[in-house]
């Protein structure tokens, strides 16, 4: 890796890290933006037993975890948790978690049908993810 690009990546790590340093991250599953992949499995595999598949999408690691309660979709870019993106059975909370949560770095929207609900949190630092984050920033939250 050339002097240029490894700078480059660095100061991508950098921003990453120090938006999510200074932000209240909100938690999914147990999960929170900026964990390693690691980390990312053992506090799923915590809540039960499931399976797992990892691909590589357009260079940031997809790992998915399906349950016996839903489906989750974990979203590495750089070793780092950038994007979670769940579909379950609705948690005891739903009627007093508000439908979307924006912070300086992540924004996380949930949307229920019937007993069904779905979770995006995106980081809104990552350069993979931003046009998406701030679309969700700017739309109207959705019903809950």
């Amino acid at each position: 890796m050339g002097g240029l690009a490894l700078l480059a990546l660095v100061g991508v790590v950098m921003q990453v890290v120090a938006a999510l340093d200074a932000d209240p991250r909100p938690s999914v599953l147990g999960v929170r933006l900026g964990m390693t992949a690691d980390e990312v499995r053992r506090r799923i595999d915590e809540r039960g037993p499931g399976t797992w598949t990892t691909a590589v999408v357009e260079g940031d690691w997809h790992l998915e975890h399906v349950g016996a309660d839903g489906s989750e979709r974990f979203e590495i870019h750089e070793g780092q948790l950038v994007a979670v993106r769940a579909e379950g059975v609705a948690g005891h909370d739903r009627p007093t978690t508000p439908p979307r949560e924006v912070t300086p770095g992540s924004v996380l929207v949930r949307t229920s049908r019937g007993d069904r609900v779905q979770i995006t949190l995106l980081s809104r630092a990552c350069p993979t993810h931003r046009i998406e984050a701030e679309a969700l920033v700017a739309a109207e939250p959705p019903a809950h």
